[in-house]
């Protein structure tokens, strides 16, 4: 027979099982009120019959939302990695103690960037 313990997720495996479940809510909060509103919206502009309207409208607001989302990404990635050209002569390593490994804390910042952006 199995033991509870053997049954568990480790305990790795179960913070990223979290995240993704956070992430997923944040995700589905997020897209449910234009999802509603898009719904709503639909039947309202078939029974006017405008449909064709209701397209471009809707094709003009994801077209505006890639672009000034783009926008926003290229400025904010352009902005962090010029700030970090000139971070440190050295780079920076920190170990806590003897038997962790040295972690280089400027390829870790400059990695970072990318999805901070």
């Amino acid at each position: 027979m199995t033991s509870s313990r053997s049954l568990r997720l480790p305990g790795r495996r179960r913070g990223r099982l979290a995240l993704w479940l956070v992430v997923g809510l944040s995700v589905l909060f997020f897209l449910i009120s234009p999802l509603i509103q898009l719904l709503a919206e639909w039947p309202w502009f078939s029974a006017l019959g405008y449909e064709r309207v209701f397209a471009t409208r809707l094709i003009a607001s994801l077209l505006l939302g890639i672009v000034a989302g783009g926008a926003a990404f290229a400025l904010l990635y352009a902005n962090l990695r010029f700030a970090q050209r000139g971070i440190v002569p050295n780079p920076v390593v920190m170990q806590m103690n003897a038997q962790t490994p040295a972690v280089d804390v400027t390829r870790l910042v400059r990695r970072l960037a990318l999805p901070a952006a």
